[in-house]
């Protein structure tokens, strides 16, 4: 298959190309071609190194949009605070069968705890609220709805990135199509350790998104690092 992943030079970007990158074609998005590029010979050396003769995928990288519209897979692993503008400009270069996965968690530290900060949408004539998580806003500027599935706003970075380690983790997904969905979870259980699960169509993806600071919450309180969701 081949990924594209938008934030690829960032964390959680760099752990999923290592992994995806054993027996996977991946395409770094940055902002510049020729950080993607570089970065691109960086993680390929270091896939290189821990996969040895294993070592049947490929990574590049390039500009944001050229990435997009190269990927079957499209992972949007940005901060949510610049995700809608990296995202805007990827409406007119992906075509309806592609996937995007949202990774993207909207929260708000105050004083010394995190909370989930979703989006909240007041209608002017009948004052109705709508709550609206990230994968839905991405599901409205990247329509149609059913491409997006959301997931992996518990995995550990860090711990993705070490290739030495299992990740030893569940994942929960969530998306309004099963088949895009289990795509999705097929390719992240090629990750050693980890099991998927499906919640549901997306507009229950609020409530996975607020484990995350649920869990670093815990983190920070329980000086436990990196916690991970295991289900039981």
């Amino acid at each position: 298959m081949r990924i594209a992943i938008i934030g690829g030079t960032g964390d959680l970007g760099k752990g999923l190309a290592l992994r995806w990158a054993k027996n996977h074609d991946i395409i770094l998005g940055s902002r510049s071609q020729e950080k993607g590029a570089k970065v691109a010979e960086e993680y390929t050396h270091l896939a290189k190194q821990a996969f040895e003769n294993e070592f049947k995928g490929s990574i590049t990288g390039t500009e944001n949009s050229q990435a997009a519209s190269r990927g079957e897979l499209v992972a949007l692993a940005v901060p949510f605070e610049s995700a809608m503008e990296n995202a805007r400009p990827l409406k007119s270069v992906l075509k309806n069968d592609q996937i995007v996965l949202s990774t993207m968690v909207p929260m708000r530290r105050v004083e010394k705890v995190f909370e989930y900060a979703p989006f909240v949408n007041v209608e002017p004539a009948s004052g109705k609220v709508t709550i609206l998580s990230a994968a839905e806003i991405l599901a409205q500027e990247l329509p149609p709805a059913n491409r997006i599935v959301s997931g992996l706003h518990t995995m550990s970075a860090k711990r993705l990135s070490d290739l030495r380690k299992s990740v030893d983790c569940d994942i929960v997904l969530c998306g309004d199509e099963p088949e895009k969905v289990g795509r999705i979870a097929r390719l992240i259980e090629e990750i050693p350790g980890v099991k998927t699960y499906y919640a549901g169509p997306l507009r229950v993806s609020s409530l996975l998104e607020s484990v995350t600071p649920f869990i670093i919450n815990i983190a920070a309180h329980s000086k436990k690092h990196e916690p991970l969701i295991k289900i039981i």
